[in-house]
């Protein structure tokens, strides 16, 4: 049952898309005229925005302050040319903003949003930041970002591809959790090593996972994702977690591009070794089939 605020926003014709400069954080609910506000569906950032206008964005994307349903029809956000800094009205509970964050809970429960780009120069997702937008399809991800907290992308079911930045040191526990149209995961190359939380693709059907750096584990974060088929290690990985793929039914390719064999302390599961196909670069072929426990493999292909 639609509450009478929402169906009227329904019912009112939309403008499509509107580009914004904000000179002065906290003034954005009056850079929009309000019978304007819930009919925007496309809506471009550019300045600097504080707790108020989070507030105001998030009941244009059809969540209020405190979690109720408004009309807004709000659908694509791009925040590239923003700078998110602290002070103005709490946007969601208590929650209020910080400088170069997406605050925990920013966009939690804003079910419009489809595709969010976020500001180019943040450097940090908080939990449950977009936990609940069950129709986000699309999100960029910066180079900058160094960490995402946990559950922050939690239920966001329309996901289908995530890419994750060379400088993000740390993601949070279930930050991926029952993304239910999650298939493919990237996380981009790079030389620092990222600290990755359990259970990060809980509940995600995912079946390709590209992985271009060092990942360090709590306990088996790729474990037990019945639904993965393939696994890509770029060339700057120099070490595997142990017991990486324990629990991974489907899984039939592992390809490594690093010409040197990246070291695994206590090798793989039997089943592993006998079912997954190794692909491995063809200048190397000799190293892997003699380097424990890449010789261990049944089937060693080159590429």
């Amino acid at each position: 049952m639609w509450s009478l605020r929402a169906l009227i926003g329904r019912l009112r014709p939309s403008n499509k898309s509107m580009v914004i400069r904000v000179n002065e954080a906290g003034t954005l609910p009056s850079l929009i005229a309000s019978h304007l506000k819930y009919r925007i569906v496309e809506l471009t950032l550019i300045g600097e925005l504080n707790g108020t206008d989070l507030r105001y964005i998030r009941e244009m994307s059809g969540c209020d302050a405190n979690g109720k349903e408004t009309g807004g029809c709000l659908s694509v956000l791009d925040l590239s040319g923003v700078n998110i800094v602290n002070g103005g009205n709490t946007y969601y509970g208590n929650y209020s903003a910080s400088d170069n964050k997406i605050g925990d809970y920013t966009f939690y429960k804003c079910a419009r949003l489809t595709r969010v780009i976020i500001p180019d120069n943040l450097l940090s997702i908080g939990e449950g930041a977009f936990g609940c937008c069950y129709n986000l399809s699309s999100v960029v991800i910066p180079d900058k970002v160094r960490d995402i907290g946990e559950l922050a992308f939690y239920r966001c079911e329309s996901l289908g591809v995530v890419s994750i930045g060379c400088d993000v040191n740390t993601i949070g526990v279930y930050a991926f959790r029952s993304c239910i149209s999650l298939k493919e995961a990237i996380f981009v190359d790079g030389n620092k090593p990222l600290q990755v939380g359990d259970n990060l693709f809980y509940n995600c059907p995912l079946e390709k996972l590209y992985v271009g750096r060092n990942l360090k584990f709590e306990n088996f974060s790729f474990g037990k994702i019945k639904t993965l088929m393939t696994v890509v290690f770029g060339k700057e990985v120099t070490c595997i977690g142990d017991h990486l793929f324990t629990g991974c039914l489907r899984l039939k390719d592992i390809y490594i591009e690093a010409p040197i064999p990246p070291a695994v302390a206590d090798g793989f599961n039997p089943s592993i070794l006998s079912e997954v196909i190794l692909h491995v670069p063809s200048c190397s072929r000799v190293i892997y089939a003699e380097r424990f426990p890449w010789s261990d493999f049944v089937s060693i292909q080159m590429f």
